[in-house]
C-alpha cells in the first residue's frame, strides 16, 4: 500500500487518537481559516441573522465529492446536479433560516486499508477514491465555490478505516461530531448528500442513535443501487426512527 501512499509512513503514529488530532490541526483546505472551518462573507445579511438565531437543527451534508460524482472514481449518477441543487439552496435565506449549522463531511482517506482493493467487492471494498488533499476528494465545483461564503464546519473521516458515517469523523474542532453538535446546542438534523444507501443511511442512522430528531431529505440524495435505495429508504431508515421526506424544507418547518 505504500506504492499508493508515500506519504503513509509520515501519517503512521496518527492511528492513536492523540496523534491523529494533531495530524487532523495540521489540514488546511483552500480558503480555510481554520482547519475545515470557513467563515461567511459579513456582508451576507441573511448569513449573519441565521447565524444569530437559534432553530436547534444542522443541516448535514454527505461526501458530495468529485469522486462520488460523474467523472470521479466511483461515480453515483446525478451527483453533479445534486451538487448544484445543493450550492443554490446554500444561497437561499429561506433555506439557511432553518440552520444553526451547516456540516460537511468527506471521505480523507489515506490509508484505509482493505477498503481500498484491486478487485474489490463493491459492499465492503472499494477502487482508490478520496485519497487525502487529491482533487478527487475536493467538494464538487457548485458546492466548493457556494460554501466560501457562508461559515460551515468540515467532517473528515475515513484516515485509517472506511468510515461510512460522517459520525465516525472528527470535526476540525478535533471533536467527534455527536459531541461538537450537543455542544452547540443542535438536537435535530437533515441529512442529504451521496450515497443514499451507504455514507447517508450511515449517517442518518448514527445521527438516530446518538439521540437527535433526524431527517433524511430523499430528493436531496443520489445512491447507488435501486433496490438497496429502497431498502434504506422505506424500510431501514423508518426502523431506526429517521423521518424520511422528499419534501425540501424552508425556515420555520418542522
Amino acid at each position: 500500500r505504500s506504492t499508493l501512499f508515500p506519504y503513509t509512513t509520515l501519517f503512521r503514529s496518527a492511528l492513536a487518537p492523540a496523534k491523529a488530532t494533531t495530524w487532523q490541526k495540521s489540514v488546511k483546505g483552500p480558503g480555510e481559516t481554520t482547519p475545515g472551518q470557513r467563515i461567511y462573507n459579513k456582508g451576507d445579511e441573511h448569513m449573519s441573522e441565521q447565524n444569530s438565531r437559534k432553530t436547534g437543527r444542522a443541516l448535514i451534508v454527505v461526501d458530495v465529492q468529485n469522486d462520488f460524482v460523474e467523472g470521479g472514481a466511483l461515480a453515483v449518477t446525478g451527483g453533479n446536479d445534486l451538487a448544484a441543487r445543493i450550492a443554490v439552496l446554500l444561497k437561499d435565506p429561506d433555506f439557511m433560516g432553518r440552520y444553526d449549522q451547516i456540516i460537511l463531511t468527506r471521505d480523507w482517506h489515506i490509508d484505509p486499508g482493505s477498503h481500498f482493493s484491486d478487485s474489490p467487492d463493491y459492499v465492503k471494498s472499494w477502487p482508490v477514491h478520496c485519497v487525502a488533499e487529491t482533487p478527487g476528494a475536493a467538494f464538487v465545483d457548485p458546492l466548493e465555490q457556494a460554501h466560501h461564503n457562508i461559515k460551515v464546519t468540515i467532517v473528515d473521516k475515513g484516515m485509517f478505516d472506511d468510515a461510512y458515517s460522517g459520525f465516525q469523523g472528527i470535526t476540525s474542532f478535533n471533536t467527534p461530531l455527536a459531541g461538537f453538535l450537543r455542544s452547540r446546542g443542535v438536537k435535530a438534523v437533515d441529512v442529504v448528500g451521496i450515497a443514499t444507501d451507504y455514507c447517508v443511511k450511515a449517517t442518518a442512522l448514527d445521527a438516530a442513535r446518538e439521540g437527535f430528531d433526524t431527517t433524511v431529505i430523499a430528493s436531496l440524495c443520489v445512491g447507488i443501487n435501486p433496490d438497496s435505495i429502497t431498502q434504506a429508504l422505506k424500510v431501514d431508515l423508518p426502523a431506526a426512527g429517521v423521518n424520511v421526506t422528499d419534501t425540501i424544507p424552508t425556515e420555520g418547518a418542522v
